[in-house]
């Protein structure tokens, strides 16, 4: 059973997973290029990763550790690390994350903004008797999210007015990422379709323009 780093369990790994291990190693200097180019906006990011939870059934969580991360939960680790694995080393199998290049930190207002939205998304697909889905397709123009989240009435969630909320939606992105097996990683089809997402917004945003 794979530990965290406060010497506690990671929950995700007690999951059922059915798939060979798809171990992703590291992450291709692609990603930073093409999201640099494209103009890769916190908005963006928000659409990117409320589209990964929908998707995969999970939640993800940012912040994590002293330089962020994106934690996606219900996908174990023994999605990317085998079990004979994970018994060679304490400190192996730690999370299924990603981690930033020291480039924000955890308590950046960026990553904050993101984690508090994708919290916000959450209680709306929990409730949609009574809220509107703040994203609802990767085509979502970051005018609409952002009117979403200004109306969703998510107070203490989301403690921002529209002008700190626009102006967030609107900072770049950079997303400078690394794994670092066998301590922690993704799944490569997960990160594939991360990859896949970001491209796809990319794309939509540059036809609208």
């Amino acid at each position: 059973m794979a530990r965290r780093q406060d010497g506690k369990s990671d929950m995700s790994t007690h999951s059922t997973y059915t798939l060979p291990v798809d171990t992703l190693r590291s992450i291709p200097a692609s990603l930073l290029r093409t999201t640099q180019a494209g103009g890769f906006t916190v908005c963006d990011l928000v659409v990117v990763l409320e589209e990964m939870s929908k998707l995969f059934n999970t939640e993800v969580y940012l912040t994590g550790p002293s330089e962020g991360s994106i934690y996606l939960t219900h996908i174990p680790v023994t999605s990317w690390i085998s079990y004979r694995k994970l018994r060679e080393g304490n400190n192996y199998g730690l999370k299924t994350e990603l981690r930033f290049n020291h480039y924000l930190g955890n308590d950046s207002d960026e990553l904050k903004f993101v984690s508090d939205c994708l919290l916000a998304c959450k209680v709306c697909r929990d409730r949609p008797d009574r809220y509107v889905a703040i994203v609802q397709g990767c085509n979502d123009e970051s005018d609409l999210v952002s009117h979403r989240l200004c109306h969703c009435d998510m107070r203490p969630i989301l403690d921002y007015d529209s002008s700190q909320m626009d102006d967030l939606l609107s900072r770049p992105m950079r997303l400078d990422l690394r794994s670092n097996y066998p301590h922690y990683s993704w799944p490569r089809w997960a990160f594939g379709a991360f990859e896949g997402f970001v491209a796809r917004r990319i794309q939509i945003k540059k036809a609208m323009e």
